[in-house]
């Protein structure tokens, strides 16, 4: 059940007579995320919104744990008095710094573009990123780092730009390492988390059960097959190493290189050539066709984004964990052809009425962007993962294995008891979390007690 607090005090509870008119979480893994909620003029907290200010902040928690939490950014009100407010999640504190001129590795060009030298390893890097905004920002905005899942492999990056920290570690660090990034706060502190491994969730996400509307859609408009590369040195003293040095033919089984041009060949053969010109560092010509290979695998591959409605079985049986951005989760929908674990990407949680809400898994519309490169990879080292660690389970897995079966087994139950209530859901009657009050219809459900399911039969209008 979701309640949310503003400053400490009371927003909305659906179980008392505080509540919110309406209430929408929109949320994006790696993103900040916006909860918006309409006040009536009668709430006892209407009028006394501070804006920007992140010592007062509206928190939204799931059955007590906090799911979001961060400042009101904007507040209107309308014709009758209700007032429109938008809420940004504190992720977004990390815009209000920007990142100075920097390099890896040192310009010494006649007219150098920076001076101030970052680590050079994965997990210093990101680190220093983090310890930049610190730097910048006032105390309520900064953050400390809980867990950090990089190794020390070399990366080099640099910016004359002054970006936002935010857009920064998305650009740098979280898109092209698959790494997710979520804010929480423990304990007095501004808590991040850099995580390469998501949590695999055992509620089962299905068709015909907890999945009340499903879209499935293929975008190949921004693939690229072949890359074109110009690659600058890092050290002043090595030459620019040069893509036409590189012997023509094939590199591997799946990758060749023809004149100034790197090329896919799986890609080529469902695609034809796509060209794209890229930038590199690197000292070495291997390293430049190490980089463009990498590139080239994230590139010209066609994502599948499912964008669903779906019913928390959460609501259902409160043992059951509730779905969090991040998370890995099974989707079963036969008639579509889809059987396979995918990441909980995006959500529209409708606070108010939470059997509205809809999820969406995999990547997300614009999957395609070299952006999202990043986040494609780690959907599918995830899987690949799963399956081959399948391979050589050992007894004692198997029993654990056999124990989460029979926990699906048992959600699924739990969904084929919330069947009627689900089917009415998709109809377009509404579902209650609480018994409500008139009027309500016929068809109407609503959750009470242990995940007892009420249907109306005869409808009230007061």
């Amino acid at each position: 059940m979701y309640t949310l607090h503003y400053d400490g005090q009371l927003l909305h509870d659906p179980r008392s007579d505080v509540k919110l008119t309406s209430c929408t979480y929109e949320g994006e893994i790696n993103t900040a995320g916006t909860l918006s909620f309409t006040i009536a003029p009668t709430h006892p907290l209407y009028g006394s919104f501070q804006r920007m200010n992140p010592l007062h902040e509206v928190t939204l928690e799931d059955d007590g744990e906090e799911i979001f939490r961060g400042r009101i950014t904007s507040e209107t009100v309308n014709m009758d008095t209700t007032a429109d407010i938008e809420v940004q999640g504190q992720l977004g504190y990390m815009n209000d710094t920007l990142i100075r001129p920097y390099g890896t590795y040192a310009d010494t060009s006649d007219d150098p573009q920076w001076t101030v030298i970052a680590p050079g390893t994965q997990y210093d890097y990101a680190e220093w990123l983090v310890e930049q905004h610190n730097s910048k920002a006032d105390g309520s905005k900064r953050f400390i780092i809980r867990s950090l899942e990089l190794g020390t492999d070399p990366i080099t990056r640099s910016s004359t730009q002054y970006p936002s920290t935010a857009n920064e570690i998305l650009d740098k660090v979280l898109d092209p390492l698959g790494m997710l990034l979520s804010a929480s706060y423990v304990d007095g502190e501004r808590v991040l988390d850099f995580t390469a491994n998501p949590r695999r969730m055992p509620q089962v996400v299905e068709y015909g059960g907890n999945i009340t509307e499903i879209n499935s859609q293929v975008d190949a408009s921004e693939v690229i097959t072949c890359i074109i590369p110009d690659c600058k040195a890092i050290s002043d003293d090595t030459p620019d190493p040069d893509i036409n040095d590189y012997p023509d033919g094939e590199i591997d089984t799946d990758h060749a290189k023809e004149g100034d041009r790197v090329y896919s060949v799986p890609g080529v053969s469902d695609y034809g050539f796509i060209e794209e010109t890229r930038s590199y560092d690197s000292d070495t010509l291997g390293g430049l066709v190490e980089q463009v290979i990498r590139d080239l695998d994230e590139s010209h591959v066609v994502l599948e984004t499912l964008e669903t409605s779906v019913i928390d079985l959460h609501l259902v049986d409160g043992s059951i964990p509730s779905i969090r951005l991040g998370d890995m989760l099974r989707l079963v929908a036969r008639p579509h052809g889809i059987d396979q674990w995918m990441l909980a990407s995006k959500c529209s949680l409708d606070i108010c009425e939470p059997a509205n809400s809809s999820w969406g898994f995999g990547a997300l519309r614009d999957s395609l962007t070299r952006s999202n490169a990043g986040r494609t990879r780690l959907v599918e080292q995830t899987a690949a993962s799963a399956i081959q660690t399948a391979d050589a389970i050992s007894d004692t897995a198997q029993q654990a294995a056999q124990d989460a079966q029979q926990a699906a087994q048992d959600a699924q139950q739990a969904s084929e008891d919330a069947q009627d209530a689900i089917q009415a859901a998709s109809e377009k009657r509404r579902v209650f979390t609480t018994t409500p009050t008139p009027p309500y219809d016929v068809g109407d459900i609503w959750i009470v007690g242990d995940g007892e399911i009420r249907e109306c039969i005869v409808a009230k209008d007061s």
